[in-house]
């Protein structure tokens, strides 16, 4: 299965914060054999923002989505999801009561614009987010699963592991024929990587093994990946490797 990391927010490109959500998000990703393809930055653009889902919709199985579901006017990822797809926005009442209530909480008024949170695309199945006003959903769009999730790494860390994941693994119930991967990483000290490249030209050759470095100095990381039918298939071919 091809999956790709979708982050939206003008922040992002500009450099004011660093982006961890990528990298949560793939690693959680590989903890159900699924490895990601492409990560991708947009910013509060809807024409760049429409152009990515559709991209998303052509090439990935999974499409995760994190930022802009908040109640300002530069949150557009659900309007502009919406409309990539020809789908309309519906109001869900469960959401918006929902969302009343957190602000009842803390004693504070709701401001008329978060009522938008509770509106999503035609046919969207609504994620909940009990820890922030930001409901997440998701939409299936011409085989492809988009899960929209709050930019906030710990709202989102939640919905990922209450909502997303148990919902991709009983997708994954039913696929036939896909591959179990396993990987380790393994450290280097005093030689270089060109060097280590060519000392492990005969190595991670076989079909399903791959081999990857990475710099720190002072050392060289190698990252075997294997590949199988089976878990014991794949943690064969990592031990060979290694």
């Amino acid at each position: 299965m091809r999956a790709e990391i979708l982050t939206i927010g003008d922040e992002l490109l500009r450099g004011e914060i660093v982006d961890s959500n990528k990298a949560f998000l793939s690693d959680r990703l590989f903890g159900l054999d699924i490895e990601t393809r492409f990560h991708v930055s947009v910013g509060d653009d809807p024409a760049d923002m429409k152009d990515a889902f559709r991209r998303a919709a052509e090439r990935s199985d999974i499409a995760l989505v994190s930022g802009g579901l908040g109640p300002t006017r530069d949150d557009l990822t659900i309007e502009v999801l919406a409309s990539a797809f020809g789908r309309s926005l519906e109001e869900d009442p469960a959401s918006l009561e929902a969302i009343k209530a957190f602000f009842a909480r803390f004693g504070r008024e709701m401001a008329p614009n978060n009522a938008k949170q509770a509106s999503f695309p035609e046919g969207a199945e609504v994620l909940p987010n009990p820890i922030g006003t930001a409901p997440g959903c998701l939409l299936e769009e011409a085989g492809t699963l988009f899960f929209c999730m709050p930019g906030v790494p710990r709202e989102l860390h939640q919905m990922m592991d209450e909502q997303v994941l148990p919902r991709i693994g009983e997708r994954l119930a039913g696929v036939e024929g896909r591959l179990v991967v396993r990987t380790a990483l393994l450290r280097t000290f005093g030689i270089g990587e060109s060097n280590l490249d060519a000392d492990l030209a005969d190595i991670a050759r076989e079909d399903g093994v791959s081999l990857s470095f990475r710099t720190a100095f002072p050392d060289n990381y190698l990252r075997p990946v294997a590949r199988g039918a089976t878990a014991s298939e794949a943690e064969a071919k990592l031990a060979r490797v290694c």
